[in-house]
């Protein structure tokens, strides 16, 4: 990120114009039944009482198909709910338990969308006799045949005051504007899939160790009055603390309130910190909306997808690959290895032609780079996704910086889709870009032992996953404890 650009007086503008071919399907879904009662909120749209204690579960499913900005965030290629999601989920049962502050909440494991729809349980556990303060986790699963998974726990408060901030004159006197297509691009290139729901930052300046962003909540993500705070929006407040290089994601959030809820638009600033940053932000009027006393970030480990049906579920959730467009890989077998060549640079000029709203193929030069066309970091997601469709294939979120003309990235994907027969090809293709990448990394010995051991325990687990004839998954891995389970089925009782 280069701080050092001069002031624009407006956004920049696209010599081109995008249309969308798909139509968010609202929520809506009132789960409301015996044993509950509804809450309005998108996800978690009912809460259960557990006879005989003061726990309180709220209940809800995630599923892309019914918020279309969920397909929008994926990280190497992977649709993830950011973190920011549980951060919501968390502070929505606070509101429902009165418990209005988060002390404390810690990523445990992502929450994998590729896969389908899934349910999620935010737990409020019993109340500290003296604090009043108490535990709260987030647990989710596929199916009911499958186990419930832990994905983040930790404190909620009674809180007294709601947050109260000033900035004083917006944007700061004396802050450098930041040009926000240059944030977005270098995060595409470094592995962040933000579609457009989630390119939500709209204007960006820094100001000595400080960072100050408008982020707006866009028409694609849905109405944000449902939700305290849009997902959306918390992620995006964050993206200026987002490193190019590698793929980061808030793992600790420390003492999380809220201010005006529902809000669209926010102001926000972040300031570094010893062992993360603090995050305030106000809506446009300059109301409080959060507070963040600290964030605490990681590097972002996912499961590598699993294409073997040995594989237990529970140690590689599955990728739900996309089924070729009419039979791609098959009319690429019968032509004549020329022709073959020829249709698929076809097939990706149509494509591009698409994204940047050109009438035909043939308006795409096969030999100028994207970045030449016009292309920016919201049309290389789009092109990503169309022709992950088409081959049936998710391509890495790299895809146009790796490939950088219609001409190499049609012979990029001729060599992909040769093994298209091969479930083994994919797999082994990243390990070679890995093998490159270890390479030329010129580590030191210190940095060189961390990825070694990292390497070591990534080999053993696959060993363990893909050997048929060792001992099965353990129940110790990704899995609530037996009482969480317990409670768990009590409650699937209650809403029979």
């Amino acid at each position: 990120l280069h701080p050092g650009g001069h002031h624009l007086d407006g956004l920049p503008t696209y010599p081109f114009q995008r249309q969308r071919y798909w139509l968010a399907t609202p929520r809506g879904t009132d789960r409301a039944g015996s044993g509950q009662s509804a809450t309005g909120h998108p996800v978690l749209a009912a809460k259960v009482a557990v006879p005989g204690s003061d726990l309180l579960v709220l209940t809800g499913r995630l599923a892309e198909a019914d918020a279309g900005w969920l397909g929008e965030h994926d990280l190497h290629g992977r649709l993830v709910l950011p973190a920011a999601g549980f951060v919501e989920l968390a502070l929505t049962a606070g509101r429902q338990a009165d418990c209005a502050l988060l002390t404390e909440l810690t990523v445990e494991a992502p929450l994998l969308l590729d896969g389908g729809p899934v349910t999620v349980h935010v737990v409020v556990g019993q109340p500290d006799a003296e604090t009043g303060a108490r535990p709260v986790a987030v647990h989710s699963r596929a199916g009911e045949e499958t186990p419930w998974t832990r994905h983040a726990h930790g404190t909620l408060e009674p809180l007294d005051l709601p947050p109260a901030q000033v900035f004083g004159p917006w944007p700061p006197v004396g802050a450098a504007r930041v040009d926000v297509r240059e944030v977005y691009e270098r995060l595409l290139a470094a592995g962040y899939g933000y579609g457009a729901p989630f390119q939500a930052v709209t204007a960006a300046w820094r100001h000595g160790e400080e960072w100050y962003a408008e982020v707006s909540l866009p028409a694609e993500a849905g109405g944000g009055g449902e939700f305290a705070l849009h997902p959306v929006l918390l992620d995006a407040a964050l993206h200026l603390d987002r490193t190019a290089d590698e793929v980061t994601q808030p793992v600790v959030w420390r003492e999380v309130s809220l201010g005006t809820v529902g809000a669209r638009t926010l102001r926000v600033r972040i300031t570094p910190g010893d062992a993360g940053v603090a995050l305030t932000a106000t809506d446009d009027g300059g109301r409080p909306v959060l507070s963040v006393a600290r964030v605490e970030s990681g590097a972002v480990a996912l499961p590598e997808p699993a294409d073997r049906g040995d594989v237990p579920a529970r140690t590689r959730p599955s990728l739900r690959q996309p089924a070729p467009a009419d039979g791609l890989v098959e009319r690429l077998a019968g032509l004549p290895e020329g022709r073959r060549a020829e249709a698929l640079l076809e097939l990706v000029r149509t494509h591009v032609a698409a994204v940047l709203g050109h009438g035909s193929w043939q308006d795409v030069p096969p030999d100028r780079p994207f970045q030449d066309l016009g292309f920016d970091s919201l049309a290389a997601v789009e092109l990503r996704k169309a022709l992950s469709a088409a081959c049936g294939r998710w391509l890495p979120p790299t895809l146009v910086f790796d490939h950088p003309t219609a001409h190499d990235l049609a012979a990029h994907l001729g060599e992909q889709l040769a093994g298209a027969g091969d479930p083994a090809q994919p797999v082994l293709a990243e390990v070679d870009r890995l093998a490159a990448l270890l390479t030329g990394a010129g580590l030191e010995p210190d940095a060189a032992l961390r990825v070694t051991g990292r390497l070591d325990a990534l080999l053993r687990e696959w060993r363990d996953a893909t050997d048929r004839t060792g001992p099965a998954a353990t129940d110790e891995d990704d899995l609530t404890s037996a009482s969480d389970d317990e409670l768990f089925a009590m409650l699937d009782n209650l809403q029979s």
